[in-house]
C-alpha cells in the first residue's frame, strides 16, 4: 500500500501494510497479518487476542485479522468473555472471568 506525504509524494506503508494513513499507522494487514496497533505482526502479543472482520470497500469484500487487547483485570484471554489468566490480585473463575473473590463454595489456588 501506499500513502501520500506532506508534499504530495506517493510513499510506501511498510512491510505486510496494505493500506495506510502514514508511515507509522497502517490501516490493513497482508492476509497472513494481524493489525495491532497501527503494526502488522505475524501474532497478538500476549494481552490480546485475534479477531478477524469483514472489510468492506466499493469493489472488494475482504476479511482483515486485527489483534484486540484483553480487558482489565484480564492478563491473557482467547476472546473478549473467555479470560486464560489474571492481573495479580484477581482469579480466574469458572466462568473464564477474573474476580477479585471467588466467592462461596470455592477457594483461590495460589
Amino acid at each position: 500500500g501506499q500513502y501520500a506525504d506532506v508534499n504530495g509524494t506517493c510513499r510506501s506503508c511498510g512491510t505486510n501494510c496494505l493500506a495506510c494513513t502514514n508511515a507509522t499507522n497502517c490501516t490493513q494487514c497482508n492476509p497472513s497479518y494481524y493489525l495491532s496497533n497501527g503494526q502488522c505482526s505475524s501474532t497478538c502479543q500476549n494481552n490480546q487476542y485475534n479477531f478477524t472482520i469483514q472489510v468492506y470497500t466499493n469493489t472488494t469484500n475482504t476479511t482483515s485479522k486485527i489483534c484486540k487487547d484483553c480487558l482489565s483485570p484480564c492478563d491473557m484471554c482467547i476472546s473478549n468473555t473467555s479470560c486464560t489468566h489474571c492481573i495479580q490480585g484477581f482469579y480466574l473463575n469458572a466462568n473464564k472471568s477474573c474476580v477479585d473473590n471467588c466467592g462461596d463454595g470455592y477457594y483461590a489456588k495460589q
